[in-house]
C-alpha cells in the first residue's frame, strides 16, 4: 500500500497528472505533455525535419516519477527509494534549465499550467529527499 503521507508520493501524483495537462500553449492551441512529440513530429514533418532526440527524453518525466511509487510500493531500500526519488526530481529541473538555455529565457512564454505543476512538484520532491521539507505529524 502507499503511503500517502510522504510528501515525494505527493509529488510523484501530481507529476503524474500534471502530464496529461497542457505543458506548452501557443498562438491559442495548447498541447499535452504526452503528445508533445507527436505534435512536433506532425509540424516538422511539414519541412522534411524530425523530432530532436531530446524532446523523447520528456518520457522519463512520467516514468521516473512510477518509480518513486513503485519504489514505496514495493517497500524497496530506503537508500534505492532515495536515489529514484532524486533521478525524479532532477529530470523536470534539469529539463526546465535546458528548455530556458535553448530558448534564451524565452521558453517560458510558451509554457502552460502543467509544465510549471511538474517543475514545482519536482522542486518540493527534491526538497523533502533532502529533509528540508516534512508533512507534519
Amino acid at each position: 500500500m502507499l503511503d500517502f503521507k510522504k510528501v515525494e508520493n505527493i509529488c510523484a501524483i501530481v507529476m503524474l497528472v500534471a502530464f496529461f495537462m497542457p505543458w506548452v500553449s501557443f498562438m491559442g492551441a495548447s498541447v499535452a505533455g504526452y503528445s508533445i512529440v507527436g505534435t512536433l513530429n506532425n509540424l516538422l514533418s511539414f519541412g522534411g525535419e524530425s523530432v530532436p532526440w531530446q524532446v523523447y527524453l520528456i518520457f522519463l518525466v512520467p516514468l521516473a516519477a512510477v518509480g518513486v511509487l513503485v519504489t514505496d510500493f514495493l517497500k524497496t531500500d530506503e537508500k534505492i527509494a532515495r536515489i529514484v526519488a532524486i533521478v525524479a526530481g532532477v529530470i523536470p529541473v534539469a529539463g526546465i534549465i535546458y528548455l530556458l538555455i535553448q530558448s534564451e529565457g524565452e521558453g517560458f512564454k510558451v509554457l502552460a499550467m502543467g509544465a510549471y505543476l511538474t517543475v514545482i512538484a519536482a522542486i518540493v520532491m527534491l526538497l523533502a529527499v533532502f529533509g528540508i521539507v516534512k508533512m507534519p505529524k
